[in-house]
């Protein structure tokens, strides 16, 4: 790994846990709010006593990480 793969993967990987902290914040700040941030729809009630931090239902989440997975893997 080079050393710009390396400051490239770091960056990500400091984003990712920034917007984790900030949809962690917000479900505080809302309540638990059981809508997905991204779609809308309510996140199943299944889902959330699973994760209960969850901000997007199943279907997004998967989405996201296979869009960041596919992002990371452009580099590497």
């Amino acid at each position: 790994m080079t050393e710009q793969q390396f400051e490239m993967a770091a960056a990500l990987e400091a984003r990712n846990r920034a917007d984790a902290i900030d949809a962690a914040r917000r479900v505080i700040e809302a309540e638990g709010s059981a809508d997905c941030e991204d779609c809308g729809e309510p996140i199943p009630g299944e889902r959330r006593l699973a994760a209960p931090f969850a901000v997007r239902c199943l279907g997004c989440q998967e989405a996201q990480e296979m869009a960041q997975h596919h992002y990371f893997n452009r580099f590497f």
